[in-house]
């Protein structure tokens, strides 16, 4: 004669499955596996400059796994300036903007760079005079 599994461990078995589909999916789902988990992560070096007639330079490292699209740099109390600038994943580009109004010299302002994926990144640069 010959036996079925009990239905103790076919309910085990059944629970071990549903949890291993269930990571699965939530792992394909919050992007940890496969092009859903690229990022943009940029750096801004801290050798960024504001002349006293308003040349805002950045040197800027994309550290992520996705390119970054850069849609405008604000400088706070001179304005912002509208951008179309693209920083491919892994390499470093400097960036020039004319800011539209003159800093004042020895001021410090804080510039943040937005991003098309909703990234703000913020630096603080001291005019130059």
């Amino acid at each position: 004669m010959r036996r079925a599994i009990s239905p103790v461990i076919a309910t085990v078995i059944l629970i071990a499955i549903t949890i291993i589909v269930g990571a699965a999916v939530a792992g394909w789902l919050l992007g940890l596996w496969g092009g859903l988990g690229e990022v943009e992560a940029l750096r801004i070096y801290p050798n960024a400059t504001l002349s006293s007639n308003g040349e805002l330079k950045l040197t800027i490292k994309n550290e992520g796994t996705r390119d970054a699209k850069i849609i405008s740099i604000a400088v706070e109390g001179l304005g912002t300036k509208p951008q179309d600038q693209v920083i491919k994943a892994g390499t470093i580009r400097t960036i020039s903007v004319e800011v539209g109004k003159n800093p004042t010299p020895g001021a410090s302002y804080l510039v943040k760079v937005m991003t098309e994926g909703g990234g703000i990144y913020q630096i603080t640069v001291k005019a130059s005079g």
